[in-house]
C-alpha cells in the first residue's frame, strides 16, 4: 500500500543530547532529527490507496542474419540472446504482451520429402522446426508480423515457448530497415494496455538498403508516441556502433547496450523489461489514518526515479491535490491524479509536520 513508509527519529535529552534516531513507524510521531529550531518533526499517515500492477508490452527486433550462427560463450549468439531473453521475461511473464519481427525471413523453407506444396509457407515452416532441414537463401526480406516466421504479440508464457522455433532460422543479411518498418506496422495495427517498449538485437552493420535515416525517423516517431527505442549490439556490431549509438540516442535511451556476456545481456533485458510494468493508485480519492491535526500542515511525498519529492498542492494548472477540512480525505486532480494512477511514481506517502524535501517539479520529467 502506498503510504506505508518510514522515517527515522532522534531524541533531544535535556542536556542537549542528541540521541541516534530509531525507526519510526507509521502511526507514530517522529520527533525532530537535531538541534534545528525550524525541525518539528513529521508523521507518515496510513493511507488506503491500493497499488495495481499494469501489465507491460515488448517488441523485439531480432537479428538472425548469418552471423548469428557465430559462437558467443559455447552457444550461437541467436542461441544465447534467445536464452538471455526468455530468462528476462520469465519472472514477469504474466504481466507482459511480447512480440517479435525477426530478420531476414528465410527466401525458401521447403524440407526435401516434405510433402509441402510449393509455396505453402506454414507447411514449410513446420516441416523446417520439425525436421530441422531447409534450404536458406541470403535474404534481404522481412515478412510481417503476422506471417508463420514471425510472433505476432502473445502473453508472456506462450512467447518464451514459441520464440526458439524462430531465433533458430539463421541466415542471410541484415536488412534491419525492413525489420523496423513491419515493426511500425505491428505497432500501428496493435491495441495495448500499459507502456511498450522496443528492444533491438543485432549483431552486426546494417545492409540490404538500409536507409538509418529513415530507421531513426521511425524510433522519433515511437518515442513521441511514448515508446522508447533499446538498442543492443552483439559481439560484431562494433563497425556499426556510430549508427547504433545515433539510434539509441534518437529512441530515447540514451546509449545502445554492448553486453561483455549472456549473463549481462539478460541484466540488461531484465531491467528493460521491469520498466514496462507499472503500479499505479487505484483511485485519487484517499482517505489517511490517523487525520492530520492541522491540514495545512499536510505534506504528499511521491518518489520518482529514486528521489523522494515535497508536492505542491497547486502544483500545475492542471495538477493539484487537496485535503479535507477534517485532514482524512485526500483528493488528487487532474494530471497529478492521472500520473499517479497511470504509475509515474515508485511510492506516494503523505506526512504530517515538517518534511524537508525538494519540490515536485510542475513539469513531467522527459
Amino acid at each position: 500500500m502506498f503510504g506505508n513508509t518510514t522515517s527515522s527519529v532522534s531524541e533531544v535529552t535535556p542536556t542537549g543530547e542528541v540521541i541516534a534516531a530509531d525507526e519510526c513507524a507509521d502511526g507514530e510521531r517522529c520527533g525532530p532529527t537535531g538541534l534545528d529550531p525550524n525541525d518539528c518533526g513529521n508523521l507518515t499517515l496510513n493511507s488506503d490507496a491500493e497499488t495495481i500492477e499494469m501489465p507491460g508490452n515488448l517488441l523485439v527486433i531480432f537479428d538472425r542474419s548469418g552471423s548469428m550462427n557465430q559462437n558467443w560463450d559455447t552457444r550461437t549468439k541467436s542461441q544465447a540472446a534467445g536464452e538471455a531473453l526468455q530468462a528476462a521475461l520469465d519472472p514477469l511473464k504474466d504481466l507482459l504482451t511480447v512480440g517479435a519481427v525477426l530478420f531476414p525471413s528465410p527466401d525458401t523453407m521447403a524440407q526435401a520429402g516434405s510433402g509441402c506444396t510449393p509455396g505453402d509457407f506454414i507447411c514449410e515452416l513446420g516441416g523446417l522446426i520439425v525436421g530441422g532441414i531447409a534450404a536458406l537463401g541470403g535474404s534481404c526480406n522481412v515478412n510481417p508480423i503476422t506471417s508463420p516466421d514471425q510472433l505476432n504479440f502473445l502473453p508472456g508464457p506462450q512467447f518464451i515457448i514459441d520464440f526458439p522455433n524462430l531465433w533458430s532460422l539463421s541466415s542471410g543479411s541484415t536488412p534491419l530497415g525492413d525489420a523496423v518498418v513491419m515493426a511500425d506496422q505491428a505497432i500501428a495495427s496493435s491495441t495495448f494496455t500499459g507502456e511498450i517498449a522496443v528492444v533491438i538485437i543485432t549483431d552486426g552493420e546494417p545492409n540490404c538498403g538500409t536507409d538509418m535515416n529513415q530507421v531513426n525517423m521511425f524510433a522519433a516517431n515511437w518515442l513521441s508516441q511514448g515508446i522508447p527505442t533499446h538498442v543492443i549490439g552483439l559481439p560484431g556490431a562494433g563497425g556499426a556502433a556510430n549508427l547504433l549509438q545515433q539510434l539509441a540516442v534518437t529512441g530515447g535511451t540514451g546509449s545502445f547496450i554492448e553486453p561483455s556476456d549472456p549473463a549481462a545481456l539478460e541484466a540488461r533485458l531484465r531491467a528493460i523489461v521491469s520498466e514496462t510494468i507499472k503500479a499505479g493508485i487505484d483511485s485519487c480519492d484517499i482517505t489517511v489514518d490517523p487525520p492530520a491535526e492541522d491540514p495545512d500542515q499536510l505534506h504528499m511525498v511521491v518518489m520518482e526515479n529514486g528521489i523522494e519529492q515535497d508536492v505542491p498542492r497547486d502544483l500545475a494548472a492542471d495538477a493539484s491535490w487537496s485535503v479535507s477540512a477534517d485532514g482524512s480525505q485526500i483528493s488528487l486532480q487532474g494530471q497529478l491524479c492521472q500520473d499517479a494512477i497511470d504509475g509515474r511514481f515508485a511510492s506516494i506517502s503523505f506526512k504530517f509536520g515538517c518534511v524537508d524535501l525538494p519540490p515536485l517539479p510542475p513539469q513531467r520529467p522527459q
